[in-house]
């Protein structure tokens, strides 16, 4: 007789491991078929080319907001195709604002991947350089002065 107890204590603790052993095993056996439908989530990956400095990423539409000392502002510059410039300051001192449009043509050079230089010649004869290094696809620093121009629409 005691034998046939311990037999069937042996059994019942295998039948407990064997139970937590196969429920998650079973459960776990199923997730592929059902998980997404209760649980949607997306596994794609996306990479996202580094843009390189070129002339053709230069082109379109670069928006600036500085404040130097009392004066602040902001410049929008649309940089064309066929090399003409079309730029709106907005500045402001002391609360008073002033709008200036201004135009002419630029020149891009490239300094390396990541990097490259502008020249702006005015058409009333005035001229701006800068240098500019590309933080991604619409933002870029200019170097020289330490401000970030943000690419726009």
């Amino acid at each position: 007789m005691p034998n046939d107890k311990e037999e069937k204590k042996e059994d019942g603790i295998i039948g407990k491991i064997a139970l937590g052993v196969l429920i998650p095993l079973f459960i776990g056996s199923t997730v592929p078929w059902w998980w997404d439908k209760v649980f949607p989530t997306s596994t794609t990956v996306t990479t996202v080319k580094a843009p390189e400095a070129s002339r053709d990423f230069f082109i379109g539409r670069w928006q600036v907001q500085q404040t130097l000392g009392q004066m602040s502002g902001e410049t929008v510059g649309n940089y064309l195709n066929n090399g003409i410039f079309e730029i709106e300051e907005t500045l402001f001192l002391n609360g008073q604002g002033r709008r200036v449009k201004s135009t002419g043509n630029w020149e891009f050079n490239e300094l390396s991947k990541q990097s490259f230089h502008l020249r702006l010649m005015f058409n009333d004869g005035r001229q701006w350089q800068g240098k500019f290094k590309l933080i991604d696809q619409n933002h870029i620093q200019n170097t020289d002065q330490n401000y970030i121009a943000i690419r726009i629409n």
